[in-house]
């Protein structure tokens, strides 16, 4: 039998605690066996999958072709470093990557847990059609609060050759201001999104 390597694709660290929504690790730990290998970050145990640094808020897919965002201030996002987002006007956007297996429903996977799409539509954008929604997160239990955040998302799905898994590359804007500034914000985002045709990385 091999042995488990778990994978943590597009991790997202919050404080001490993480972000359950993009973390495919602990329940997605044979995610490309052979075809990616180990994933590789100093602050990811490769065996358990837990953290040693809450700090990280993007891991990338390094086998992967990356994804870049231009913001209209200038500030470059790509899934190719681990930048931590940025927030600009009414938002905090991060990039990132998601892995969906096959015949996973695509918004939980996108979105993750103590979720509640209140709103989606498919746009056109310059990498071709996009799954936009609108989502409310609502903290675990154990934070012992009813705060919830709001979130955009834009979504764009790929397929690789190395994988029967979809890759997601997704922009995620979480709501710091007037939440329908936000959405106008984060549609004009999209015509600074570099998306690849596939999700093969160039050789």
């Amino acid at each position: 039998m091999a042995s488990a390597r778990a994978v943590l694709v597009c991790c997202v660290w919050e404080e001490s605690a993480i972000k359950p929504h993009m973390v495919i690790g602990a329940v997605l730990a044979t995610l490309l066996l052979g075809a990616c290998g180990t994933a590789s970050h100093p602050s990811i145990d490769q065996t358990t999958g837990s953290a040693s640094a809450p700090s990280l808020k993007t891991a990338t897919i390094p086998q992967f072709a990356a994804s870049s965002l231009r913001l209209p201030n200038g500030t470059v996002l790509s899934t190719s470093s681990e930048a931590k987002g940025t927030r600009w006007k009414d938002i905090e956007v991060h990039l990132l990557m998601t892995a969906v297996p096959p015949g996973h429903p695509y918004e939980q996977a996108v979105v993750g847990n103590h979720s509640q799409i209140l709103s989606q539509e498919f746009i056109s954008t310059p990498n071709g059609q996009a799954w936009f929604a609108l989502n409310e997160r609502t903290p675990p239990a154990a934070e012992q609060s009813d705060n919830a955040t709001y979130e955009y998302w834009v979504a764009i799905e790929r397929t690789s050759a190395s994988t029967s898994y979809s890759i997601d590359y997704c922009i995620e804007a979480v709501v710091t201001g007037n939440r329908s500034e936000a959405r106008a914000e984060v549609l004009q985002l999209v015509a600074g999104w570099k998306v690849p045709p596939t999700a093969d990385a160039p050789v």
